[in-house]
């Protein structure tokens, strides 16, 4: 389990802007200069879920770490596997390295244009989004 402390930067009706800092294990880590959120030592979080929190309260935020594993998944792998795939595919339809090439950069465009579709249904669901924990 993924878990962060932070607290409420803004609240409205049904949503927290919910900041935290860089936590210790990132300074250890082998990838964080690969890593987006290393550029700032604070983030802020947008949840879609407010349970009567207001500025200022401090939370425990907490991500299975199943569902980081299921993210990079999708970002990772499902493009490069379509890639391979549409270059595979055609050149053994077509035979030729110019259908191979084309045919990988439309499968790596589809690979985009899903995630895109997954990251919105997911936003709307908060599949991926940290949960509230705890009140601290």
């Amino acid at each position: 389990m993924i878990q962060e402390n932070g607290w409420v930067v803004q609240a409205g009706k049904n949503w927290l802007k919910i900041k935290i800092n860089r936590s210790s294990s990132c300074q250890h880590c082998q990838s964080k200069n690969l890593c987006q959120s290393t550029s700032s030592s604070e983030r802020i979080l947008h949840i879609h879920f407010n349970p009567g929190l207001t500025e200022g309260d401090r939370v425990k935020l907490s991500l299975p770490e199943r569902r980081a594993l299921w993210a990079s998944v999708i970002v990772y792998l499902l493009p490069l596997a379509l890639l391979t795939g549409g270059a595979f595919g055609s050149h053994l339809y077509f035979n030729s390295q110019a259908a191979a090439a084309i045919g990988a950069f439309v499968m790596l465009g589809t690979g985009f244009f899903l995630i895109y579709l997954i990251g919105k249904i997911s936003q709307q669901r908060g599949t991926f989004n940290p949960k509230i924990e705890k009140i601290l």
